[in-house]
């Protein structure tokens, strides 16, 4: 089955009470299934070393795992009623695979909010590029949301990422280093912008250096080249231009330690960069849809959209 095969026999559910990922968990109304847009026109930039077949693992009626990713795509999915704001989705996975809910694009488009979620290219499965085939398709995702933003009725200025463990990675990567040219053009999308107008970034990986990286998510990035760990810590590349971030941890996560969202807020903090961290006691990692809705933890998707409602994000 291909990467695009897959994608349509996946389901949005909504959600219409709290707003909770929470809540997603229980029986909600269906909407829409996702376009499907390939990230590249071609092959992907830089080559394999031996050929890919992508694999997609059903983990649940929501859930499909993904690795072996030879042809990254985005999946849109669209609101009944779009506000003009949107987001490129990057789960996680710890580089290893990408673990996809179709329910956490649910509850966004429940708010107005277009998705393009993006299952991106993982950088031990043999490509030349190494790390930087996921930095590749998040800069090619937000210049193909730019692209398409006029006919889903997004604004072209409120185009932000997300990004989950891993993930976040990924998300943190393209809000800092979206100035650094990882490919060549390959079409006019590529004359656009690369920086999103504001990330969120829940549960991330943010460092490859001592003591508080995530080793499995390095290791797969980085292999054996820990010489090239501060140029892939996203803490390290913050600058003034950086967009706003909204970070949210909890501080009894056991796989990715909270400190690598601490040390991202005091990075956006000392560059001058509006930001605000959600620090809960309880949660876990992941944040997603398997917390208890009577945590605080839970409400942080509501905590995210006061921050975006108070003029975060600039309208055209």
């Amino acid at each position: 089955m291909s990467t695009h095969e897959a994608a349509l026999s996946r389901r949005t559910l909504l959600h219409g009470g709290a707003l909770t990922l929470a809540a997603l968990a229980s029986p909600a109304q269906a909407a829409g299934e996702p376009d499907v847009i390939p990230l590249w026109p071609g092959n992907p930039p830089g080559g394999l070393s031996a050929p890919l077949t992508t694999f997609i693992e059903k983990r649940s009626a929501d859930t499909n795992v993904y690795s072996k990713i030879a042809a990254p795509c985005l999946y849109v999915y669209r609101p009944a009623q779009p506000n003009g704001t949107a987001l490129v989705m990057c789960q996680g996975g710890g580089y290893v695979h990408i673990a996809n809910s179709s329910k956490v694009p649910g509850y966004f488009t429940a708010q107005g909010i277009t998705v393009f979620d993006l299952i991106y290219r993982l950088p031990g499965e043999g490509w030349k590029v190494g790390p930087e085939a996921p930095k590749q398709d998040g800069q090619r995702a937000i210049r193909l949301a730019r692209k398409h933003a006029a006919r889903l009725g997004v604004d072209t200025n409120r185009i932000g990422v997300i990004g989950f463990s891993a993930g976040g990675h990924v998300a943190a990567t393209a809000a800092t280093a979206f100035k650094q040219q990882s490919y060549t053009a390959v079409d006019d999308a590529d004359a656009l912008s690369s920086r999103p107008d504001f990330a969120v970034l829940s549960c991330p990986v943010i460092t490859m250096t001592e003591p508080f990286v995530h080793k499995a998510s390095r290791k797969q990035l980085l292999g054996d080249a820990l010489d090239k760990a501060d140029a892939y810590s996203c803490e390290k590349l913050v600058t003034s231009e950086t967009p706003p971030c909204f970070l949210v941890h909890a501080d009894d996560d056991k796989t990715v330690p909270a400190d690598n969202s601490l040390l991202m807020a005091m990075a956006l903090r000392r560059a001058g960069v509006p930001a605000e961290l959600h620090l809960y006691r309880e949660g876990g990692h992941g944040m997603g849809t398997g917390l208890n809705p009577a945590l605080p933890a839970s409400h942080w998707p509501e905590a995210m959209l006061r921050w975006l409602s108070r003029g975060i994000v600039k309208t055209a």
